[in-house]
């Protein structure tokens, strides 16, 4: 204790004996007076949070959409999404847009969000009206419009509440400019007395728009009995794969577009489901497009299988009418015809006849003991099930005569024919 007083005391003798610089107070003196008082340096703190604040406003200002983008996904249609698009939502490759109109009879309409990429436009939306959606004053959703847009419906599916007092659904439209950065869908309303418009305009980021995975152009012909296919080029992206091309045969019309389902898709040797198909006829021909479901995202081959389209054989078949009703008859390999009824009537004699819902006979007329007598018109339509326990496409042939018919005469028939013809699409 001793040693340790006697080193403080020779520490206190050492300071003591220390003297400042002659020039010290004076440069002490000159740096308080450059010192603001104490008062003022706290409204430059205040002002430094003010700035801090402003700049952080500014940043999230700028990146507002991005923002809300990044850290939301398009909510409440978990139970009507499936596969990629509830993966893509998931992944919050939506964009939210929560605006709302009010439609006739006090029902609201929402606008959800939308989904946007090369090939089309998802739009998720709720009805609801506490009183219930009354059906008679019901609405269509027309197209979507904007900055060189005019985007038509091209399908969607929907669902009610037990009570019918919200529907929830999902529409699909054709894609959008991409520099349309103001979208406006509209909508028509029936009413039994009357009918309107309805516009409601939301905005669309097209930097958010998802790009396509595949891009390639195929060029190639597929010869059918009747014609020519032309496939085009095939665009893949997140929601959906297109495949387009054009058409040059006959009777695609009669046929309602269904040959198009029997054009195939083929990914990685496995069918790739389809969802929708289009035609348009205009003054350069027809065109088409299929709509199939999203593609593997590891990509080996590719492949167009034209499997059935419309076909055409020459069959000369004389049918030779019996007694009884409900006859089967062989048109062409798996092709059969029924034979219902053989009567007269006061529009002459009327075959009513059964047949595939796409099958149509060429060249028909009836045999009777004075000649033969052509086909005057066809009447009636309708799918029934038969006797066989198929639905079958049901239809009367009428002829312009009394003479009772001893055979029915066919040249030819068309029908959805098997052609399993592949063409091969690059993906490297």
């Amino acid at each position: 204790m001793e040693n340790l007083e006697k080193q403080l005391a020779d520490e206190k003798a050492r300071l003591d004996s220390m003297k400042a610089p002659d020039d010290l107070e004076m440069k002490l003196t000159a740096a308080l007076n450059t010192v603001e008082p104490r008062r003022k340096r706290k409204v430059a703190f205040i002002w430094k949070v003010a700035i801090a604040a402003i700049m952080l406003v500014s940043v999230i200002s700028y990146n507002f959409n991005a923002l809300a983008y990044y850290s939301k996904k398009i909510l409440g249609f978990d139970d009507m999404l499936s596969g990629p698009l509830k993966d893509l939502n998931e992944n919050e490759m939506g964009q939210v847009v929560d605006k709302s109109v009010e439609l006739e009879g006090g029902t609201t309409l929402t606008i959800h969000g939308i989904m946007t990429d090369v090939n089309q436009l998802i739009l998720f939306y709720t009805l609801r009206n506490s009183n219930g959606i009354d059906e008679e004053n019901f609405i269509s959703f027309a197209s979507i419009t904007g900055f060189l847009t005019n985007s038509s419906h091209s399908g969607g599916s929907g669902y009610f509440n037990e009570d019918e007092t919200e529907m929830k659904g999902v529409l699909h439209f054709e894609p959008v400019n991409p520099f349309a950065k103001k979208l406006t869908l509209v909508i028509w309303q029936f009413t039994e007395d009357d009918e309107s418009t309805v516009e409601i305009t939301f905005d669309h980021d097209p930097n958010k728009a998802m790009q396509a995975n595949l891009t390639q152009p195929i060029k190639e012909t597929v010869s059918v009995d009747s014609g020519t296919i032309t496939f085009d080029v095939i665009t893949a992206s997140p929601t959906v794969t297109v495949l387009e091309g054009s058409i040059d045969v006959e009777n695609l019309d009669k046929f309602e577009g269904a040959p198009l389902h029997g054009i195939r898709l083929i990914a990685n040797g496995n069918s790739v489901g389809s969802s929708s198909y289009g035609v348009t006829t205009g003054p350069t021909g027809t065109t088409f497009d299929i709509q199939y479901n999203t593609l593997p995202e590891e990509l080996d081959s590719l492949q167009v299988m034209v499997r059935k389209f419309i076909g055409y054989e020459e069959i000369n078949k004389q049918i030779q009418f019996g007694p009884d009703k409900n006859e089967f008859f062989t048109l062409y390999e798996e092709e059969e015809m029924i034979v219902k009824q053989v009567e007269e009537t006061s529009r002459g004699i009327e075959v009513t006849i059964a047949t595939d819902e796409y099958v149509l006979l060429d060249g028909v007329s009836i045999v009777t003991k004075k000649g033969t007598i052509p086909l005057q018109t066809t009447i009636g339509e309708d799918y029934s099930m038969q006797i066989n326990g198929v639905y079958m496409k049901e239809r009367t042939l009428v002829f312009d005569t009394t003479e009772t018919p001893e055979q029915l005469s066919i040249e030819g028939i068309h029908f959805l024919k098997t052609y399993n013809k592949t063409i091969d699409i690059p993906v490297k």
